[in-house]
């Protein structure tokens, strides 16, 4: 079916819809367009419908916003923003399955409409685009029947009925008869799994999805012409040149009888005067060719005949057919530069060509040994769709199917390849590419059933095919995929018993090591893979599979090394993956660390891997190292780890402990501003957290710093309140007192200080150095209130408390204060322990205050 869009808003397509069901997904669609992804200049440029499964593929220069919706049971539109159909635009594939047609319109709006009816009621409508975002899929789904038939590789007697009547039937028929005798051979041994060509089907929960579908025949038209530079022949023939001797040659060279006819035309050249000289030339060299391409030998003389025609005829209608067979003898001899150029002369010069086909099908060829799937795939797709039957089609149809599956288009891939077997049933004994790819497209799809049975038959009909260790090992894969572990491991067993060192030997020995439940085994598996073939591109994967395991086994250190050997000696393998593990290593590493204070070994790593890990730009790994610094008191450090973490969280996503920690930084680090708008914000949201005192703390320390008595008393007040603990609520009330001291209001912070030593007293376990220094503030605030009395008492207290140190300045105090309250002999005996201890400062002042109260005692007594 071609349907020509047209270049202007027209009714037809719109009304083909229902108004009410076309406005309103149309208003849907412009809802969205706002999350436009393309732009004005995007075109639509194919439209392929595809059957069983039923498909439309459209293919875009670029990614589009899309939207398809159900219009009725039989009908869906597909919109596309901000986008329009390339003129002459034709629908392309085989309508006439569930799919009935496609009709494309340039609607207002830049927006393309593609309204796609069906034959029966769609189920199901599933749209995707490609990875490329370049093509979108639509897939269309019927109830489908409880079991479907996929086709059948045909039996002997059916395949001798279907097979052409060829001048290789002889050689042909011999070898179906050979390979008839295999089908009942088995590519595994009993040992690694059941005979594949028994393959049961039935009991397979997936069976009704994996059947490959079954293709809807393509009528082609026929030809007079066979597509290649056979073609001389018919043209010859029909030319104006009587002669007996041309008759002759026809006669030997359409029975293959090539030597025959090439020294009759040589014969025929050397008389008098021929009179069809040119076109005897021609049928001479193309004998001459076929008898070299049949042994491989003497190509080079063949491209000398030829040469000769060129320089000979250069005006000559038959010139296409020597460029052509030029190309085809440099194919043969792997010069595939002058092939192509041969051929693209034939391609641009000689439309009318009827070798055509041949001749796109070895640009195909070309441009699929240089790694161009695109192009291979236009010149593939020429042949195979666009001209009638010709001998280029199977193969055509062979290199599209290969084509598309290496473009991932699983799907396209399958659809041509399963026509050309239902087409060509003895296709598939020519060679093992047919099945094989049949095969690996099924398995791409998730089909395991109908990828395993075709897999089965390579092995069973080509026993000597390449690669068969992939054969196999792609069998086992199919097994796994269905969790039959038993028959995929006992494959993969076989396949690195029967291979070794090959591809397949590789691959099973991934497969086997991945469900294996033993983990010593696995890791065999892994390091053997790495250390003996390391240059291999499954290295990388054996590597990443060991820092997985040591990852889960919580042998972060092992998992972060071998990780970073990965990424050493395979940097452009797994990067993404390895990268993503290595980050989830050092985080669960530092978090076991931080947990058990293990902040130094956290900081030496970071030291020495720096570069490294700061590449990995992991919020919780700064996160954790700035943690670590503040725990070894580098505040600086700790800022700038800190501050990177809360860049990369979202406000309302930053945990507790960055927003405490960076306030700490900040505060230790002179950042006092900062730190009271982080360490604020960390208490209104998490005002039940149980760092909130600590952060009150180091709020009203700021506070007090700035001289904002006020506000630093309200913070201890507020710290007071949250806390629980005696010995902290003791220490907050030290610290209030230090803002009534500042304040110069020394009762409130006498009685401050007095009930912050009972909280500690009462508090569990012993605090003396605490209390002492309490006790020593206290009797500091009665002193400057006159009070010296309860000074007195509170340095004996402070005394009491400061164990058997250096403590001088307490005794000296504490002599001053019943030195002032007139009590002359307690302030003496302080002073003479004071003036007989070590500490020099102390004791000199002490001597001096002594020689004070003896000169005060004479003076009295006098």
């Amino acid at each position: 079916m071609k349907v020509i869009i047209r270049s202007t808003i027209g009714t037809r397509l719109i009304s083909r819809v229902p108004r009410r069901g076309f406005f309103a997904a149309l208003l849907v669609f412009f809802v969205f367009a706002p999350l436009q992804i393309g732009n004005a200049e995007a075109l639509l440029e194919t439209v392929t419908i595809a059957d069983n499964p039923a498909s439309v593929s459209i293919d875009v220069t670029e990614k589009v916003p899309s939207k398809v919706i159900r219009v009725d049971r039989r009908e869906v539109l597909i919109a596309l923003k901000n986008i329009r159909a390339k003129g002459g635009l034709v629908v392309k594939g085989s309508p006439g399955g569930l799919v009935k047609g496609v009709a494309v319109e340039n609607l207002q709006g830049k927006v393309a409409a593609i309204v796609v009816t069906g034959n029966r009621d769609f189920q199901k409508i599933i749209p995707s685009w490609g990875s490329s975002g370049r093509n979108l899929v639509v897939d269309f789904q019927e109830k489908q029947p409880e079991e479907a038939v996929p086709p059948a590789v045909p039996d002997r007697a059916d395949r001798e009925k279907s097979r052409p009547d060829r001048s290789r039937q002889t050689s042909d028929t011999g070898r179906a008869s050979s390979l008839q005798e295999r089908k009942t051979e088995s590519p595994v041994p009993e040992k690694a799994g059941p005979a594949p060509v028994k393959e049961r089907a039935r009991g397979d929960k997936n069976r009704e999805r994996e059947e490959t579908p079954e293709p809807a025949p393509v009528k082609r038209e026929t030809s007079i012409h066979a597509g290649d530079i056979s073609d001389l022949l018919p043209t010859v023939a029909v030319a104006d040149c009587p002669s007996t001797e041309m008759g002759a040659a026809v006669a030997f060279m359409e029975k293959g009888l090539w030597k025959e006819a090439f020294d009759g035309l040589t014969g025929y050249i050397a008389s008098p005067s021929p009179a069809c000289l040119e076109q005897a030339s021609f049928m001479r060299a193309h004998a001459f060719l076929m008898l070299a391409l049949d042994g491989r030998a003497n190509l080079v003389k063949a491209a000398s005949f030829f040469n000769e025609l060129l320089v000979d005829f250069p005006r000559s209608d038959l010139l296409p057919f020597a460029f052509a067979s030029l190309g085809k003898i440099h194919w043969a001899l792997k010069n595939p530069a002058l092939a192509q150029g041969y051929f693209t002369i034939v391609r641009d010069r000689f439309p009318g060509y009827p070798g055509r086909p041949e001749v796109f099908y070895h640009l195909g060829r070309i441009y699929q040994d240089k790694g161009y799937t695109d192009k291979s795939l236009e010149y593939f797709e020429k042949v195979y769709r666009d001209f009638p039957e010709n001998r280029y089609t199977v193969d055509a149809g062979l290199g599209l199917g290969k084509a598309l599956y290496k473009k991932r288009r699983y799907i396209d891939s399958l659809n041509i390849l399963s026509r050309l077997v239902q087409e060509n049933p003895e296709k598939v004994y020519d060679s093992p590419e047919l099945l094989l790819a049949i095969g690996n497209a099924n398995f791409k799809l998730g089909r395991s059933v109908p990828a395993r049975k075709n897999l089965m038959r390579v092995c069973n009909l080509f026993p000597g095919v390449d690669a068969k260790d992939m054969v196999l090992s792609r069998i086992g894969d199919t097994y796994a995929v269905e969790e039959r572990l038993d028959k995929a491991m006992r494959i993969y067993r076989f396949v690195r018993d029967e291979f070794p060192g090959s591809e397949g030997f590789l691959a099973s020995s991934m497969g086997l090591a991945r469900y294996l439940d033993n983990r010593e085994e696995q890791q065999k598996i892994y390091n053997m893979i790495k250390q003996d073939f390391p240059d291999h591109r499954l290295a990388s994967v054996a590597m990443m599979r060991l820092a997985e395991i040591y990852d889960k086994s919580g042998e972060y250190e092992k998992c972060i090394n071998e990780i970073e050997n990965l990424l050493a000696t395979h940097p452009r393998g797994l990067r993404y993956e390895a990268v993503q593990l290595m980050k989830k290593a050092y985080e669960s590493l530092f978090d076991g660390q931080l947990k058990s204070d293990n902040y130094p070994d956290i900081l030496q790593r970071y030291e020495a891997e720096q570069v490294m890990i700061d590449r990995i730009e992991s919020r919780r790994i700064f996160l954790q190292v700035g943690l670590a610094y503040l725990s070894a008191g580098l505040h600086d450090q700790a800022f700038n780890q800190l501050i990177k973490a809360y860049k990369q969280y979202k406000r309302n996503q930053r945990p507790a402990g960055l927003l405490f920690g960076l306030g700490v930084a900040m505060d230790e680090s002179g950042r006092d501003d900062d730190a009271l708008k982080i360490l604020q914000g960390y208490a209104r949201r998490f005002p039940d957290g149980p760092r909130v005192p600590e952060a009150r703390v180091r709020m009203g320390g700021v506070f007090r710093e700035m001289g904002a008595y006020g506000k630093a008393a309200d913070q201890f007040n507020l710290a007071y309140q949250a806390e629980t603990d005696d010995l902290e609520k003791g220490k907050i009330l030290a610290e209030k007192a230090g803002v009534y001291e500042q304040e110069g209001q020394w009762a409130r912070a006498s009685k401050t200080l007095d009930l912050a030593a009972k909280k500690i007293a009462a508090a569990s376990g012993t605090h003396y150095p605490l209390l002492s220094s309490i006790y020593r503030d206290l009797g500091r605030s009665y002193i400057e209130q006159d009070i010296y009395v309860k000074g007195a008492e509170a340095f004996t207290m402070a005394l009491k408390f400061s164990g058997n140190g250096n403590r001088g300045d307490i005794e000296f105090a504490l002599g001053d204060a019943y030195q002032k309250a007139n009590v002359l002999q307690k302030a003496k005996k302080a002073f003479e322990n004071v003036a007989a201890s070590d500490d020099s400062v102390w004791a000199r002042l002490a001597k001096e205050r002594l020689a004070t109260l003896d000169l005060a005692e004479k003076v009295k007594n006098s």
